[in-house]
């Protein structure tokens, strides 16, 4: 686990004290201020979690209970607000049965290399594909997306991105849909 502050040091010479890390918004605090340029931000979370990721380690997911290795630069697990280590194959069946119970979740927008928008859960093991999306304008971050998806259980889902720096997708399970 990365302690902080840390010091990062980018291969351009400049150099940063991190105190704090929220790598869901993709954002650093450095000097009691949050940092969001993908230029700064992405080396700086790339070289902490690097620094936390040694070859070789494993873990043991809380769930199913499967020994796993880190994942490259990524640790390969999630964890829930119990503190428990969740493998990613885990996360994708929670999430599956989350939306099957429930009618509201907060997924991930993408848009692959080829063009075409995908929702996702976290790390990526749950996708659908987008069957039809609309960019508007929204008064503070200046865009939306609105997306359409259908589930592998048949429901129809409706969700909305806000802004160009976030990927967080709130999705709500349409009426008439399971």
């Amino acid at each position: 686990m990365t302690k902080f502050p840390i010091h990062v040091h980018l291969g351009d010479g400049r150099e940063f004290l991190v105190t704090e890390l929220d790598p869901v918004m993709a954002s650093v605090k450095v000097g009691g201020k949050w940092l969001q340029e993908r230029e700064i931000v992405q080396p700086i979370i790339v070289g902490l979690l690097t620094s936390t990721c040694q070859s070789g380690d494993t873990f043991v997911c809380d769930k199913c209970g499967v020994r796993h290795a880190y994942r490259g630069w990524v640790t390969g697990y999630g964890t829930n607000s119990a503190g428990e280590k969740i493998c990613y194959e885990c996360c994708r069946e929670f999430d599956k049965e989350w939306m099957s119970e429930n009618d509201k979740i907060t997924l991930y927008l993408t848009q692959a290399t080829t063009g075409r928008w995908r929702v996702t859960n976290w790390p990526g093991t749950l996708r659908f594909r987008v069957d039809e999306t609309r960019k508007g304008k929204h008064n503070i971050t200046g865009t939306r997306y609105d997306v359409w998806f259908t589930d592998r259980e048949g429901n129809r889902w409706w969700g909305v991105s806000y802004g160009e720096n976030s990927q967080l997708c709130h999705c709500r399970k349409l009426k008439g849909s399971g």
